[in-house]
């Protein structure tokens, strides 16, 4: 995704994580055609705003497909979709997603601006609109980011929803060199993760388990139950694993000793709303990285599941 054509390799994305529809349109990928398409699709009531929008920063973008109560039961059973290929779009059915794809300018992209330009967008649609945003950072990293809307339904009128405004954003993805965490984040999005118990065959299913996975407070729980069962395993005799001693007189295995680490850890790493990758942190920071870590990540038995990382990126608010 890197480079080539975004509509494509975004539309392989998606399907990947079990994701497709015939339901699409092959509209304009100029960014102001593009907006003008949407707005007529829409009835015309509601003009994208090009300074929120960023509009005058697109370079291209693209109407990936509708998602509807129609695809999803095929999809969630693992079957192929046998709708016809030519299958229109339904502009005014609230329970369904759209997928856009806007492929943006080089430059500092902040949470504020990306926020802002998906807030635009979905104030022309009736349903969410999700977006996928290719954009290069100064450095030339090939990044994409993905924003997810949080809606409500209109509790006067059914037909209608109303836009929250909080944005959750999956931001910064190395197109080249992913990092783990966000590689965790988009598999759990996917449609046979996304829920524990069973695979969301219904919009609203869906869409409420989308929302339950980019949750900042559900993810950092998370964290913090590994982090509670890694240490629990890591101060076991059994396990072998010691601790640099923080005092003269630590001992090495005393679970007190575990304890300061695991505080200095997170200390020299504090929970940012932005967590750069490791290889373009400070050479300051990466040296501050406690060996304990280390040796406790590789004793760490794969059976245990998926040791904590310190440099977990969390989610936009």
């Amino acid at each position: 995704m890197a480079s080539g054509n975004l509509a494509d390799t975004a539309t392989q994305l998606l399907a990947t994580l079990g994701y497709s529809s015939p339901k699409t349109l092959a509209l304009p990928h100029d960014p102001t055609a593009f907006a003008k398409e949407i707005e007529r699709l829409t009835g015309g009531t509601k003009q994208l705003n090009p300074v929120h929008a960023s509009l005058a920063d697109w370079r291209s973008a693209a109407f990936l497909f509708q998602l509807t109560n129609d695809e999803l039961p095929t999809l969630a059973a693992g079957q192929m979709n046998l709708l016809a290929p030519d299958a229109g779009i339904q502009a005014w059915q609230v329970e369904s997603f759209v997928f856009l794809a806007i492929d943006l300018q080089p430059g500092t992209w902040s949470r504020t601006r990306l926020a802002a330009l998906t807030r635009e967008v979905n104030r022309l649609f009736p349903m969410p609109a999700i977006l996928l945003f290719r954009h290069a950072h100064s450095d030339g990293m090939a990044a994409l980011s993905m924003a997810v809307i949080h809606r409500r339904a209109n509790k006067r009128d059914t037909g209608q929803d109303v836009i929250e405004g909080k944005v959750s954003i999956i931001k910064d993805i190395d197109l080249k060199h992913p990092h783990a965490a966000h590689l965790r984040i988009l598999e759990s999005m996917a449609l046979g993760q996304v829920d524990a118990k069973y695979v969301p065959a219904s919009f609203e299913a869906l869409y409420k388990a989308w929302l339950k996975v980019l949750d900042v407070k559900a993810l950092n729980d998370r964290f913090y139950d590994e982090l509670a069962q890694w240490y629990y395993w890591a101060i076991l005799a059994s396990t072998g694993v010691t601790f640099p001693k923080g005092q003269p007189l630590d001992d090495s295995n005393d679970p007190a000793t575990a304890t300061r680490q695991l505080r200095q850890l997170l200390q020299s790493h504090p929970a940012k709303p932005v967590l750069c990758h490791p290889q373009h942190r400070s050479r300051r920071h990466r040296r501050r990285r406690l060996p304990a870590a280390r040796v406790a990540r590789r004793s760490w038995p794969q059976t245990h599941g998926q040791i904590p990382d310190p440099y977990g990126l969390p989610l936009s608010g």
